[in-house]
């Protein structure tokens, strides 16, 4: 019998290809099987050098054929409404630096995009809007990252408006080459953080925020679709739970960068063009009040026998996430404290709940946690539960959307079904069906954790 002719083995591939166990084509910047299923393929959000038409020796960057920005049937905004704004002069002389002539005009409507759409879903507060709009053109035109991240959130942002798969690849190949650019320039920078770039790298840290909850979004939903599916191998559970568990792991990480910028440089940034933004001295004090809010507060509370109880020796890990329960009941009072404030008649002045207390939780986490969440610690997960109870009280905002249910499910692959009573009140609040994975996937056997009767 003739041998085997040897077949050369290759782990390269995209992201959502390995997942999948299938053939990549490794083509760039997306291959061809993520063009086919219309999802964001990993080598254009992670391959830093971006290979892009070059037409002139003379010019940085240029998007050539990549670019087609807005099809022939859709409205293009009006042109006055931020004239001195993200528009202005100043920040067009900042993009001919990268772009092209030819190019500005398409470069503009995105960014005319970004001030009236985008940025209301980076904060709902009037005088933060308004800050945004005013600093970053500013910031833009000293520090080119900043117009990248721009950029690259915008286009983003429009992959959410259901476009056709034309669009979808060409919103998502611009955003995925203006984000890796800026992010050679922000990287960069960051290494030496000052008074004078810190509320550029705080305007580009917030915007890579957006952008990685929204694609790592992406990719736990496709994994949990694919995970759910009764074609799909139960034994890849595994793998997919450990892909999950490093994605929100990296969510949280990159939640908490902003700290590098914002603990050197806090008086520089709260006293500067984005003091509107960073400021929170009006938030109320995150005391429960209302019954519920008391109610609500005990459930969290009684979460403590999760690592203290009878039979449980002490470990270290508990400090940490004792921390991190009582920065969660904090968490849960001064969202409900928010909204019921943009709900009270009484207020002098009408208040938008500012949704950004939302993510206050996962910034304190202290990295001891995380490294608890990477363990797969029982507890830890259960705690991420039921923070998922905030993100699902906003419903409309495009890089927060889905994260909800996301977490919930995560956290109940993690923790074993052994464990689901834990979660069955956060589970609830969402909306999310605990027996959806019960029949469908091979969750993991833990640790039972002693009953959570009375929570």
């Amino acid at each position: 019998m003739s041998a085997r002719r040897p077949h050369p083995k290759s782990k390269s591939g995209c992201t959502d290809c390995k997942r999948r166990r299938v053939k990549c084509d490794e083509r760039r910047p997306r291959c061809d099987n993520c063009r086919k299923r219309n999802v964001l393929c990993s080598y254009s959000v992670f391959d830093l050098t971006p290979k892009l038409p070059t037409t002139s020796p003379s010019r940085d960057v240029r998007l050539g054929s990549y670019i087609r920005v807005f099809s022939s049937r859709q409205r293009e905004p009006p042109g006055s409404v931020f004239g001195h704004g993200l528009l202005s002069d100043d920040v067009r002389n900042g993009l001919v630096r990268q772009i092209s002539d030819s190019e500005l005009p398409r470069m503009a409507k995105i960014l005319q995009y970004f001030a009236e759409t985008t940025i209301p879903t980076l904060t709902s507060r009037a005088e933060a809007q308004a800050a945004w709009r005013s600093a970053l053109p500013n910031l833009a035109t000293r520090y080119n990252f900043v117009t990248h991240g721009m950029l690259a959130t915008a286009a983003l942002h429009l992959t959410c408006l259901d476009p056709d798969e034309e669009d979808l690849e060409t919103y998502g190949t611009i955003a995925a080459i203006q984000l890796n650019i800026g992010m050679v320039h922000y990287r960069s920078e960051v290494q030496d953080v000052t008074t004078a770039n810190a509320e550029a790298l705080f305007a580009f840290s917030t915007m890579v925020t957006m952008f990685v909850l929204r694609t790592a979004g992406d990719e736990c939903r496709a994994t949990l679709d694919l995970m759910t599916s009764p074609a799909s191998p139960r034994t890849h559970s595994s793998t997919s739970i450990s892909d999950l568990t490093h994605t929100v792991c990296r969510i949280f990480r990159s939640l908490r960068g902003v700290l590098v910028i914002l603990v050197p440089c806090w008086e520089q940034i709260q006293g500067g063009l984005l003091q509107s933004v960073v400021r929170r001295d009006w938030w109320p004090q995150p005391i429960p009040v209302t019954l519920m809010e008391i109610e609500n507060d005990e459930k969290l509370r009684k979460l403590e026998k999760l690592w203290s109880h009878p039979g449980k020796s002490y470990e270290y890990s508990s400090d940490t996430l004792r921390y991190a329960l009582k920065g969660l009941r904090e968490a849960f009072a001064l969202v409900s404290r928010l909204i019921d404030l943009a709900h009270c008649e009484s207020a002098s002045e009408p208040t938008s709940f500012d949704w950004t207390s939302i993510i206050h939780w996962p910034v304190a986490l202290p990295l001891e946690f995380l490294t608890l969440l990477e363990q797969r610690q029982v507890e830890a997960w259960v705690l991420v539960a039921h923070y998922a109870i905030l993100p699902g009280k906003i419903t409309d905002i495009w890089w927060l959307k889905g994260w909800a249910v996301q977490f919930i499910a995560i956290a109940a692959l993690v923790i074993g079904e052994n464990n689901w009573e834990w979660i069955a009140w956060p589970a609830a609040a969402v909306g999310f069906d605990l027996d959806s994975l019960r029949n469908d996937t091979n969750t993991p056997v833990c640790k039972q954790i002693p009953t959570a009767q009375g929570t």
